[in-house]
């Protein structure tokens, strides 16, 4: 009779909290940041429509907040329609006074293709109020080893995908803003230099290579004679699956952030507080207002 009567509730709160429509993501077999990208998406429609948002495990979200905190999607949802959406609600949804019922939206894992130019969220909400709830949900369960920088210097955290061992050298040939050449990492250290002009840069290199010596070399041997540029990395094995949540989580300990188009590092800039952001075709400078 008990057990009767616990799901006897556990279903009426369930008709009561998701009777009109709630909404998730796809799960895109991606790496992390691309997932994250679409889970903050659904997140933002969630707060803003105040619809549910039904978690959906994916790699490494086991280790993250949102999955204590979110409601879990399950077979009781199999009944609702899918809609398919991308940055937003469909606009004859959004003109109606009541919600739709029993329909779940589903942020596409190509959710630009479904959206206007000025919707992209590469560019990272600005919104403060929903960037702090976002620190909630995407923190680590439990304490990781991180990177901290040094004090008394300006800390940058340059994040330099390669693709080593995964994405295909055709896409990383093809696709500048996410794989960018050496020349856009050194016209943003020249930048900072410029910015923070009479200070010592520490420029931590967060990177999915399986050299991260050789790449530290290199910048080592372009800024030779800027004895204030310093640069590090960490040694030992590295590559794409290595040091995923532990590198995402030490960037935000930096004052500033270089990154290429990438979700993981445009999770990292959405859940920090950076002085200064460098991204191909933009740049944030914070110094008189808060990121």
């Amino acid at each position: 009779m008990k057990s009767k009567a616990v799901t006897a509730i556990t279903l009426c709160f369930l008709q009561l909290t998701f009777g009109d429509s709630a909404i998730s993501y796809q799960i895109s077999g991606g790496r992390l940041g691309d997932q994250l990208i679409s889970y903050c998406i659904a997140k933002e429609i969630s707060l803003k429509y105040d619809i549910p948002l039904l978690y959906k495990p994916f790699k490494y979200s086991d280790q993250l907040q949102l999955s204590l905190l979110d409601k879990s999607f399950s077979s009781n949802f199999d009944h609702y329609t899918t809609v398919e959406i991308g940055h937003d609600l469909p606009k004859e949804i959004k003109k109606k006074k009541k919600k739709a019922t029993h329909i779940l939206y589903e942020v596409a894992f190509q959710h630009w293709r479904a959206s206007t130019p000025d919707k992209a969220w590469y560019g990272v909400c600005s919104d403060q109020s929903f960037r702090q709830e976002l620190r909630k949900y995407i923190a680590p369960c439990s304490d990781i080893s991180v990177v901290k920088p040094p004090k008394g210097v300006i800390s940058v955290a340059m994040h330099v995908r390669t693709g080593d061992g995964y994405d295909p050298g055709s896409l990383v040939d093809s696709y500048y803003e996410k794989f960018p050449k050496d020349d856009f990492f050194i016209d943003q250290i020249l930048r900072l230099n410029e910015i923070f002009r009479g200070n010592s840069l520490y420029i931590y290199i967060f990177t999915d290579s399986l050299n991260t010596g050789v790449i530290k070399a290199k910048f080592q041997s372009v800024f030779s004679d800027y004895p204030s540029i310093v640069f590090n990395c960490k040694d030992g094995d590295n590559g794409w699956d290595n040091n995923v949540l532990e590198d995402l989580f030490s960037m935000p300990y930096f004052d500033c952030l270089i990154r290429p188009k990438s979700g993981y590092s445009v999770i990292a800039q959405a859940i920090g507080n950076y002085k200064v952001v460098l991204y191909p075709g933009g740049e944030i400078n914070n110094l008189t207002t808060s990121n």
